[in-house]
């Protein structure tokens, strides 16, 4: 895999059988991937996020591009394509297949990580829920995130809520956003 700018980061290699498939060690800061993979009884696979940097006012940056290559099979990709891609290529007479699934994610950095998710303010519209998915940084799905927020007659401002993560519950998340303090 190749980019023209940005990054390619690698997440997870899927099913590479040990001591015959590899990552190639890289050489250049993310903008290409290698890898040698062969297939016998299942299928392998890459977990890669594709950075693709915003141009500058006024650029006259060309589109960017990724280029998928192995042996049998070559293809390039505009970002729009890989925003929402879900295809099966079949590449050779054996029937041998390459499967692409992308989506865009827009990433909105929030303190250590990135919040996805919706908020929904009662009728008062003095206090609500939230819930949503908390991310990495970088984009990698980290667990499920619910509570509530608001202001007491007081005029305290408490927020309120649970990470749930795919490993185990997280301490509550808990946050006075009040001047006054009990």
């Amino acid at each position: 895999m190749e980019l023209d700018r940005g990054a390619i980061i690698l997440r997870k290699v899927l099913r590479f059988e040990t001591g015959q498939d590899h990552i190639v060690r890289r050489v250049s800061r993310g903008l290409l991937l290698e890898w040698v993979s062969e297939t016998s009884v299942h299928f392998d696979g890459l977990l890669v996020m594709i950075v693709d940097p915003l141009p500058p006012p006024d650029s006259t940056w060309p589109p960017n591009q990724l280029v998928f290559t192995t042996g049998p099979y070559t293809r390039t990709f505009t970002m729009p394509e890989l925003q929402t891609l879900d295809e099966i290529v079949t590449v050779d007479l054996l029937g041998n297949q390459i499967a692409f699934n992308a989506r865009r994610l827009d990433l909105i950095a929030c303190g250590d990580g990135v919040l996805d998710g919706v908020w929904h303010l009662n009728p008062s519209k003095q206090n609500g829920e939230f819930s949503g998915r908390w991310m990495t940084a970088d984009g990698i799905f980290r667990g499920h995130l619910r509570g509530h927020f608001g202001r007491r007659p007081n005029g305290d401002m408490p927020f309120f809520g649970k990470v749930i993560g795919s490993m185990a519950f997280r301490r509550p998340l808990t946050r006075h956003l009040g001047i006054r303090r009990r």
